[in-house]
């Protein structure tokens, strides 16, 4: 009988890391274990062992038949659970790496304007006219 989450008793079995009573379930033939059934998310029993990266669970369950090309309901919720705090990191570095960039950007802008550039808008006044600034670069 499945309970809240779907899992059934070999799902049980396996999250219990119960080596002896997965066995049972998978080789009992009346023990009436589904090898392929699936809790409420779509995981199967291998899924869940894969996930605590129990190598004899895995090995058993392989041997005993589970398909291994089965996929669940939710893996790319798999895959953030999993990589959360390399996915954090890489957008902290996307945003400093902006940031950097904006800032250099703007200390460019502000070096062209401060040097005299006779193209620079900066050297010419409000009122559209050329300043002493660029008669000066004009002149030398």
């Amino acid at each position: 009988m499945a309970g809240v989450y779907g899992y059934s008793a070999l799902h049980n079995a396996v999250i219990a890391r119960d080596l002896k009573a997965v066995h049972t379930l998978t080789t009992t033939a009346d023990a009436g274990c589904s090898l392929e059934s699936r809790d409420a998310m779509g995981f199967t029993a291998l899924h869940l062992a894969t996930l605590q990266g129990n190598k004899d669970l895995v090995e058993m369950l392989v041997q005993v038949g589970c398909d291994i090309n089965s996929r669940t309901k939710v893996s790319l919720l798999i895959f953030t659970r999993k990589h959360c705090k390399e996915i954090i990191l890489l957008i902290i570095v996307v945003v400093v790496v902006a940031v950097v960039v904006i800032l250099l950007v703007v200390m460019w802008y502000l070096f062209i304007c401060s040097c005299c550039c006779c193209c620079c808008r900066c050297c010419f006044s409000q009122t559209g006219r050329q300043t002493d600034r660029q008669t000066d670069c004009l002149t030398d």
